[in-house]
């Protein structure tokens, strides 16, 4: 018995000399229930000379406390007879309680999977299916099915003026006067943002949908409070109806959003039934993809940066890299509309390849501007489609050969779901960046398919944890996001909490355990030069790796 097994077992390695091997081999299944002789996993290698290996059960120490390990037995043979056994095994507790956190977890995102945190409404996906139960029973008993789009007007300028805080605050409320105004049957979700869709069940016509729409619009006829301010809100509502307005589900989603934008568009504080001619907005989401193609030869693109923090002291270790959109006549184009078009029309492609270059351009401008100081690393988003592009790797290579940036100072952030299909070319593409020393993070960790095996298997160097992981941490007080954290450790990566904006939220991380984050707690994201002035002393000298946590014997 080596140090290891005789300090976890509670004996000396002197003390069991010459004692029976039942020490060792004490164990018992999982739940407690001894081991039958017969069918004793290490018994068995003594009697027909094969080896074993036990991933889950359970050894007892000398002071009659028990602890979860895996192992193998191994038969010693002397003159071609089995003489005896090797028995190697490891404490699993911290492996235990990773996989139970991660049921905990994968429990609670399975709420999250139909549910939004903020509003406790259902979300898109629950949506989706429920519309579809609506249609099915619609075409057998003849019925319509309506659509209301709700998004609230100006709802940016609350974000900007009072704090995301107090968006959310509005948002709530907005969702319970809301659901206080239809029917129980009627299902009412947040489709994100500002965005809400209301979908009335039973048989509809267009009056009854009329008249739902002005109850909505009551809604807002009275103030809001949030944050200690008082604020008067207005929404714009658009109504499509199938099968009056369409033939599909989509098309239903769809018209009833491009009857929404015409409301928006007259001024809000309104709603519109759908009319066929409102599809000119699709030709204008067209012109959008047109004017996107030939954004990046026009120089129109450009990156924001948002540091990562030091939780406790405050220092930048890293940034992310965000890119923008100026438009010559549209002005600065949000993100949520044109990076979904680059998805689609496939111009993520080019537009990935631009930024990762001009990302590491600036770590190398930051490298010549700080020589003293550790280096900045810099974290850029990557969708699945640039890593399933066969030449990608090439293309990351010869921006750091370019711009004479080492791979240590880069970081590429893709989502869950790239990690799922293991043997797709992205994941082969992941394997062979971190092989060469790129770091690789999991952004928006929560939102997608946990999995701990995938986790295990993938090389990952940080999980950075949603932002509605941090916003539901006043409702939970961070347990969901103590058991992401402790998951994280457990599988020695580091975890990066998004969408900091509170100094409670910060104390919270950092009681949970989580050490890094990033929101806008501390600054909105910046240009390169202006990044520079904010940066000041904040810059980090030195990175302390988070701890693992590992226990072999």
């Amino acid at each position: 018995m080596n140090p290891a097994a005789a300090r976890m077992l509670g004996w000396s390695s002197e003390e069991v000399i010459g004692r029976s091997a039942h020490l060792l081999v004490h164990h018992s299944h999982p739940d407690g229930t001894p081991w039958p002789p017969e069918d004793c996993p290490v018994l068995s290698v003594l009697s027909s000379g094969a080896g074993c290996r036990v991933e889950e059960d359970v050894l007892w120490r000398r002071d009659g406390t028990s602890f979860p390990v895996s192992y193998s037995s191994y038969p010693l043979e002397r003159d071609g007879v089995v003489d005896g056994a090797v028995i190697t095994f490891s404490d699993t507790t911290e492996r235990a309680r990773a996989a139970v956190a991660l049921r905990e977890a994968n429990a609670r995102l399975q709420e999250l999977a139909s549910t939004d945190v903020l509003t406790g409404l259902p979300n898109r996906a629950l949506l989706s299916d429920r519309l579809d139960q609506a249609i099915a029973l619609a075409e057998r008993e003849g019925w319509a099915v309506a659509v209301l789009f709700v998004d609230l007007d100006r709802f940016k300028h609350v974000n900007d003026s009072l704090g995301h805080h107090c968006g959310d605050e509005l948002l709530a409320e907005v969702a319970r006067r809301i659901s206080g105004v239809l029917r129980e049957s009627d299902t009412v979700a947040r489709l994100g943002g500002d965005e809400f869709a209301i979908l009335l069940s039973g048989s509809t016509s267009a009056e009854e949908a009329a008249a739902a729409a002005e109850r909505v619009l009551g809604c807002f006829a009275s103030s809001f409070t949030t944050g200690g301010t008082e604020v008067f809100g207005s929404a714009s509502i658009g109504v499509a109806l199938w099968p009056q307005d369409c033939s599909t589900k989509s098309e239903l989603l769809q018209h009833a959003d491009l009857a929404m934008y015409r409301a928006k568009a007259a001024g809000g504080a309104s709603f519109e039934m759908f009319q066929p001619i409102m599809t000119l907005a699709v030709r204008q989401q067209l012109q959008l993809g047109n004017d996107l193609r030939r954004a990046v030869d026009a120089g129109e693109l450009f990156l924001r940066y948002h540091p990562q923090v030091d939780l406790a002291t405050g220092a930048v270790h890293a940034v992310e890299a965000l890119v923008r959109w100026q438009h010559p006549t549209r002005g600065e184009v949000e993100p949520a509309a044109f990076i979904p078009l680059a998805e689609e029309t496939g111009l993520i492609t080019s537009i990935g390849e631009w930024v990762l270059l001009e990302a590491c351009r600036q770590a190398a401008r930051w490298r010549d501007a700080f020589p003293d100081r550790a280096p900045l690393r810099v974290s850029i988003n990557v969708s699945p489609k640039q890593l399933a592009h066969p030449g990608f790797t090439e293309v990351v290579l010869a921006a750091l050969a370019s711009t004479g940036t080492p791979p240590e100072e880069i970081e590429l952030e893709i989502t869950e779901s790239t990690l799922i299909s293991e043997g797709g070319p992205a994941v082969s593409t992941v394997r062979r960046l971190r092989e060469l020393g790129i770091s690789i993070a999991i952004d928006d960790f929560g939102t997608g398919y946990s999995s701990l095996a995938h986790l295990q298997r993938f090389p990952v160097d940080r999980l950075k944890l949603d932002m509605s992981f941090i916003a539901g941490m006043a409702t939970d007080g961070g347990a969901l996001v103590a058991a992401a954290v402790d998951l994280a450790h457990a599988l020695g990566l580091q975890a990066v909490a998004e969408g900091v904006e509170t100094d409670e939220q910060r104390k919270l991380l950092l009681d949970s355990g989580c050490t890094q984050g990033q929101g806008y707690l501390w600054t909105v994201p910046l240009r390169g030069d202006e990044l520079d002035a904010w940066l000041g002393d904040r810059y980090l000298d030195t990175v302390e790796p988070e701890p693992m946590d590992d226990h072999p014997a």
